[in-house]
């Protein structure tokens, strides 16, 4: 019964959302084509794994409608506290904001402008890691020659002696490691605090027209909460999700 549900769900999202179902699509089958590239697979898994991959994320975009539809119908809506830069500057609805919300992730636009952002934070990537593998391979040989030196010499002169059908099938190899050597590279970038210039482009459009609904002119952080029961509630997207999911 769950599947069924589910399958009309996507079904229903697909004829109302034509444009953003099909940029889903697309991301699915290029991450499907990035990922099964190297492994040569088939056309079926592909196309399976391609058709999974937008299945889920289709669900969950009907599911998130579905919850951003009820409150803005509900008839007993609530009111946040819109703060900018940690200051009061306003109050709104908890159905406006929730329209905010479900005109900015349903408007085909923004993610367009996500993929261009991503797809620029990865060439930003590369330029970076171009720049940087050089210097890592250099001190890593400098190293080796300092402190394994004999490890060092045999390095070397295995390189000096490397045949043709040596050097090919060592290519595997090779690319393995600078795969790894990549990701791990971009792992600790990423955990010193550096995006590469990514920017969430949804949050940065809630923002705008939250700011809009208040009429503030300042820009900056924007946060939404509300006193209930004595505590300090925050607005927490993910909450409404999993209620609709049930």
């Amino acid at each position: 019964m769950k599947f069924q549900q589910a399958r009309d769900e996507v079904i229903r999202f697909h004829k109302e959302n034509k444009a953003v179902a099909a940029v889903v699509w697309l991301a699915a089958g290029l991450l499907t084509f990035i990922f099964m590239l190297r492994r040569s697979a088939d056309i079926l898994p592909a196309a399976l794994f391609t058709s999974m991959l937008a299945f889920m994320v289709t669900g969950t975009l009907a599911r998130y409608r579905a919850a951003l539809d009820k409150r803005i119908n509900a008839e007993d809506s609530f009111t946040w506290t819109v703060s900018v830069n940690g200051v009061d500057a306003g109050e709104i609805s908890d159905a406006r904001y929730a329209r905010i919300r479900r005109n900015v992730f349903f408007d085909v636009r923004l993610y367009v402008a996500q993929v261009v952002n991503v797809m620029g934070c990865l060439c930003r990537a590369l330029d970076s890691l171009i720049w940087t593998l050089p210097i890592m391979v250099f001190w890593g040989a400098a190293g080796c020659y300092f402190f394994a030196p004999e490890s060092f010499a045999t390095a070397l002169h295995a390189i000096q002696t490397v045949t043709k059908d040596e050097l090919v099938a060592a290519i595997p190899t090779a690319v393995n490691l600078l795969v790894m050597v990549s990701f791990m590279y971009l792992i600790v970038s990423m955990i010193g605090g550096r995006n590469f210039g990514f920017v969430n482009r949804f949050d940065e459009a809630v923002a705008a027209d939250v700011r809009r609904a208040i009429n503030c002119p300042a820009e900056g952080y924007v946060n939404l909460h509300r006193w209930l029961n004595g505590s300090l509630q925050q607005s927490r997207e993910r909450d409404h999700l999993r209620a609709e999911k049930g």
